[in-house]
């Protein structure tokens, strides 16, 4: 249920009750009082204006809420007009004529009297029916309202409260309604209510839709794992410092406060530039500062923070732009009509236009839109962007061009956009921000600025040290706090003399300063081991592996390799890394457990590995700890896949992908295929899952199980840092996953609602593995063998059509491939699976309305050609080309194999008027050739000439007759008596002069089949 079109009817229904009460008091004070001309004519006039223009609205409308009840306003509108007419005077100043209209007053005071009661009946009747839609938690309605204010919620859009108060405003107002009612009690609140409520409705609904969809799930993961800065530490961008403000602090705080252009923070790797930018985005009083720089302009402001190590919209400039559409557009969500004029065509939100919406092109089309509206206009925005030197870039020309885009969008804005961006100290990032280069450019280099922040990290670890050392022991407690209190002012002056700006050496000298005094060490001890640290990040990295013991470093390089490699979209669960400790356990399918391995198990295993993390890894991995709200993250709603590891700092990443530390690490798994080794692990964690019968929410499970499938999963590092694979799915992985999957849920998780598709497959179909299989083109025996045992099973589903629509339906699905390949086509066909099978219809799962008979059917061959021709006339002109000759193959296949149904496409000429009506029609062969998707000589002999018939219509001899007996199917759109056929010069020109066939309209001897959107029939795929 559309809740506009229902708050809509409801507020269309109470003004009709409205105005019909006025018109029965108008009634009742003539009969009583007589005929007052120049007010009653006029008050007349009004009454009847407004019932003509509401009685209109409500013969308009179409929703299944309050549906009689509307229709039954309808008819009584045109009682009470008929009656208003009568008591209008047509001669002004004639005696005669009011004494008449006040005799038939009281002639029909019957007649009045039955109105009122009506119009009462009718008042109840709405006021019943909302209380059930706005109170009832399975009216779909109600549903739809909470999923839309939720949103909203999840947004931090005031309209989610507002929405909320109004609903609880409106069930008052309609519980405080008198039990009797006349025009004089009527409650002009609860109009204004409804009017309320689905003014934020009609408008939040689209811009949701939008927000949602421009959001990804990692949207926010990278910012989120940056930890803060150390207390006391980077007070000084932000003007915290209680000492007067240095240069560099008054340089910043007065571009944030005035400045303009680029403000380009460069700094080594580990100098802290994505804490610090982390640190200023989320500041009160940066914003405060923007704010006087926007003085009476709105200020919009957005961060993104680069990840090389994460997935493609982390890394790219599609997910730069997606980020800060989502950002900006969510805090003025009034942009989004004019920042994507395309999902609002001729002034209405077209819902359609969302599956185009996250294209690149259209991405980027939005995000200059967004820029043109700040410029010169009422906008101020300033961006934070860190990291630009792990935007994915394929060479370091590209670098080039990221600076200067930067750069221009800054320089095009008049004054109105301005960027706070972080690198390190590549040439192309230091050239294009250079002040020398450019006035409107500011330039810090933060690893010549940072010592004191550095040294007040030092300070204060070493102090925390010293009070929360965990060391049980009083006296060896003691003897720590005093070596801690003893060289700790040497410690610092000397670690950051030697950090160099590096902020991260100092963090990991630190740490091997703390734990070397835990374990004893002396004054001098501290001191040497300060010393024979390197002074290099790699060298130190270096250092630290190379200080482990033989059996250590063996597990040391299971663990790197493993997280390194990890291609899940999802940091490494703590608890496979147990399962490192053991090779048969890595090395099996899914490792073996006892029937008694319990919960309590398993988190001794996470302890296991979190309290051995430092000794595996020195350091240079670390923990990450999802709270109760991640399950945007793609990961299941459980504590057993709560904790995950991660390498700590890009720049270990970038040491540990160099040739030499790649093969060290690649030796542990010396003669075993990687993909297999996180595919096992992978299957481990569900079998666990699966185990435990945890209660806990599985929303994610299927998705997370799912990327064992996805082939971007199996990309690793070579011995040089290339991605490749060479692993393939087996039919035992599927297996494999299906039976651990939980039963209760669908086996896949989205549905497609667009034209006649709609897709879901639950565990109690027994097919739902060999739907899968052949979903991920597993084209051998066994998944044919599996379709063969289990045909009873299918139900609503045709393999067979699942098979030919797959490539259309699923190609940018990243689990489904293209799998509509000619062989599979051909095996199902040679094994018995036909074509001219008869699929009925099914009510999908969001209940839209059915408008086709209950016993309706199709061909497997009618539905493939109808989606053919709805896809060919609604994509652009190269995506028809490679959809089109894709799906040729498929109908040649299927004509070359057995004898299928011949039909003729149905098209309209004119779809401008308000009445369409199928007005031409054409065979295939034409259609093909009008479309310029295959010339005349490359008409398959199947197609040429067909079908054939004699033609025979009242007033079109050239349709076939079998066209007029099949008329009475058409439930939407009728068909004109002029019925002509077009050739395919015809339907060429056509394309200038609006001859359309986006219906999708099939007409064969016995079948008729069109698409009417959300209206019409679906049919299911696995």
């Amino acid at each position: 249920m559309d809740p506009v079109s229902a708050l809509s009817l409801a507020a269309n229904i109470y003004a009709f009750v409205e105005a019909g009460f006025k018109a029965v008091s108008l009634f009742n004070d003539i009969r009583r009082n007589g005929l007052r001309e120049t007010r009653d004519n006029t008050e007349r006039r009004a009454i009847t204006e407004d019932l003509e223009t509401i009685s209109n609205e409500l013969a308009t409308q179409s929703s299944p809420f309050l549906k009689d009840v509307g229709e039954n306003c309808s008819k009584l509108s045109k009682e009470l007009l008929e009656l208003l007419d009568k008591l209008i005077i047509k001669k002004p100043g004639s005696v005669r004529e009011r004494v008449a209209v006040v005799y038939r007053s009281y002639r029909r005071s019957s007649d009045i009297s039955s109105l009122e009661s009506r119009l009462d009946t009718y008042r109840r009747q709405l006021m019943v029916n909302l209380l059930h839609t706005l109170r009832d938690d399975q009216s779909e309605f109600k549903q739809q309202f909470d999923f839309l204010r939720d949103d909203l919620k999840q947004l931090r859009d005031p309209r989610s409260t507002e929405l909320t108060k109004l609903r609880s405003d409106l069930l008052e107002a309609i519980q405080e309604l008198p039990e009797h009612t006349s025009a004089q009690l009527l409650n002009n609140t609860f109009n204004s209510l409804l009017s309320q409520i689905r003014d934020i409705v009609q408008v939040s609904g689209p811009e949701v839709a939008v927000l949602k969809r421009l959001r990804f799930s990692d949207i926010h993961s990278r910012e989120d794992a940056i930890k803060g800065p150390t207390e006391g530490t980077f007070a000084w961008p932000v003007g915290e410092t209680r000492t007067t403000l240095s240069g560099v602090e008054r340089l910043f705080t007065s571009w944030l406060e005035s400045g303009s252009g680029v403000f380009h923070i460069s700094g080594k790797a580990g100098s802290g530039k994505s804490t610090l930018m982390k640190h200023i985005w989320l500041h009160d009083r940066t914003e405060e500062r923007l704010k006087t720089w926007a003085g009476d302009k709105k200020l919009l402001r957005s961060a993104f923070f680069f990840w090389a190590a994460g997935n493609d919209d982390q890394k790219s400039l599609t997910g730069l732009f997606r980020s800060i559409l989502f950002t900006v557009l969510s805090q003025d969500p009034s942009l989004i009509p004019d920042v994507f004029p395309e999902c609002w065509g001729n002034g209405q939100f077209t819902p359609s236009s969302l599956d185009r919406l996250t294209r690149p092109d259209i991405i980027e089309s939005a995000f200059r839109n967004l820029l043109g509206k700040a410029t010169g206009g009422k906008y101020r925005i300033c961006l934070f962007i860190d990291g630009l030197d792990e935007y994915e870039a394929p060479d370091r020309e590209s670098y080039w061009d990221l600076a200067k885009r930067l750069g221009d969008w800054v320089d095009d804005s008049h004054g109105d956009i301005k960027l706070c961006v972080s690198s390190r100290p590549y040439i192309e990032f230091q050239d294009t921000f250079s002040p020398c280069q450019h006035r409107s450019r500011e330039q810090i280099h933060l690893h010549q600025l940072n010592r004191s922040d550095i040294e007040k990290h030092c300070q204060t670890t070493l102090s925390e040290a010293k009070e929360l050392h965990g060391i049980s022991d009083p006296t060896k407690a003691r003897s720590f706090a005093c070596q801690i209190e003893n060289s700790r002012g040497y410690l610092v002056r000397e670690i950051g003399d030697r950090a160099e700006g590096v902020f991260l050496w100092a963090v990991l000298v630190v740490r091997m300063i703390i734990s070397e005094a835990k374990r004893g060490g002396s004054d001098e001890d501290l001191m040497k081991k300060l010393k024979e640290t390197p002074d290099g990040i790699d060298e130190l990295y270096a250092k630290m592996l190379g200080s482990l013991k033989r059996s250590e470093r063996q597990m040391s390089n299971r663990l790197l390799y493993v997280i390194l490699t990890n291609p899940f979209r999802q940091n490494v669960n703590a608890l496979c890394l147990k399962w490192l400790t053991s090779k048969d356990a890595w090395q099996s399918r899914v490792p073996r457990r006892d029937s008694d391995y319990a919960e309590k198990d398993a988190m001794a295993d996470i302890d296991y590995v979190t309290q051995h993390l430092d000794i595996w890894a020195q350091g240079l991995v670390e923990t990450q700890h999802l709270n109760a709200h991640y399950t945007t993250s793609d990961v299941p709603n459980s504590h057993l896949f709560a904790t995950r590891v991660k390498v700590s700092h890009r720049s270990v990443r970038d040491y540990l992908l160099h040739s030499t530390q790649l093969l060290e690490l690649r030796s542990a798994f010396e003669g075993f295929d990687v993909a297999r080794l996180h595919t096992n692990i992978r299957l481990t964690e569900l079998a666990i899952w699966n185990h435990m019968g945890t209660s806990d929410t599985t929303k994610n499970i299927h998705d997370y199980a799912y990327q064992i499938l996805e082939p971007k999963t199996h990309l690793r590092p070579d011995p040089v840092g290339n991605l490749i694979s060479d692993f393939q799915v087996t039919w035992s992985d599927v297996q494999e996953i299906g039976r651990l999957l939980p039963a209760c849920y669908p086996l896949r998780a989205f549905e497609w609602m667009d034209s006649f598709i709609a897709i879901q497959v639950s565990k109690s179909d027994q097919t739902f593995q060999n739907h899968l299989a052949a979903s991920l083109r597993l084209n051998d025996e066994d998944v044919i063998e599996g379709f063969m045992h289990a045909e009873s099973e299918l139900g609503p589903r045709s393999v067979l059509l699942s098979a030919c629509l797959s490539n259309l339906y699923f190609r940018n699905s990243p689990l489904v491939g293209k799998v509509s390949t000619q062989g599979l086509i051909r095996a199902l066909v040679k094994r018995g699976f036909t074509a001219n099978k008869r699929m009925k219809p099914i009510a999908s799962s969001r209940q839209f309305l059915l408008r086709c008979p209950a016993d309706s059917s199709a061909t497997v061959w009618m539905i493939v050609l109808s989606n053919f021709v709805k896809f060919i006339e609604t994509r652009s002109p190269s995506a028809k080309q490679i959809e089109a000759t894709e799906i040729i193959h498929v109908l040649c296949e299927l004509l070359r194999n057995e004898r299928q149904e011949e039909v003729l496409l149905l098209g309209c000429t004119n779809v401008d008027v308000d009445l369409v009506k199928y007005d031409c029609f054409a065979t295939l062969e034409d259609f093909l050739c009008g479309s310029g998707i295959m010339s005349t000589n490359a008409i398959p002999d199947q197609l040429r000439g067909w079908p054939k018939y004699e033609g025979g219509g009242p007033r079109s001899p050239g349709a076939p007759t079998w066209i007029w007996r099949i008329r009475r199917s058409l439930v939407i759109h009728p068909m004109s008596r002029d019925l002509r056929k077009l050739t395919a010069e015809e339907i060429k020109a056509g394309e200038c002069s609006a001859v359309k066939f986006f219906w999708g309209a099939i007409v064969s001897r016995k079948d008729f089949l069109e698409d009417v959107g959300t209206g019409g029939p679906k049919f299911m795929l696995w």
